[in-house]
């Protein structure tokens, strides 16, 4: 879940140039509840599961095709990164007392996201004739 985290955070950025200034404001006021609401999922996950998983980068060499300085075709050797997740043991009272913690800022989170989605609002309102787009879960 955290290299899907990771994978959707770079997209976030990748994409935050194609946006508005809207939907730029909106995003931003979003981030940390959207964090929250991941580890609040994994944190579920693990205690329903009785395990943990943590994800280790692994490491190859690869044959590949690759061109010299003149053009001419030859083997190359390249480095490959691969995401591996393993099972890992978890303190479940911990875990639930992690659950309850950030259970409890996702409620503070809530409301402050809400007063800065106010916010972008009132500092890019829509206009009437701009197509509707959807707003940032």
């Amino acid at each position: 879940m955290k290299a899907t985290l990771m994978i959707f955070s770079g997209l976030v950025v990748l994409l935050a140039g194609c946006s508005t200034p809207r939907e730029r404001c909106l995003n931003l006021a979003a981030q940390n509840l959207q964090t929250v609401e991941g580890l609040i999922l994994d944190t579920q996950g693990n205690i329903q599961r009785g395990f943990g998983y943590v994800t280790d980068v692994r490491y190859t060499t690869a044959l590949d095709w690759c061109y010299d300085p003149w053009g001419n075709v030859r083997t190359c050797t390249r480095t490959q990164t691969r995401p591996v997740s393993k099972p890992v043991a978890i303190d479940l009272e911990a875990e639930k007392r992690k659950l309850a913690s950030l259970q409890k800022q996702r409620t503070t989170l809530v409301k402050e996201t809400n007063q800065k989605i106010a916010s972008c609002e009132a500092q890019y309102p829509l206009d009437a004739s701009a197509p509707v787009t959807a707003a940032p879960e």
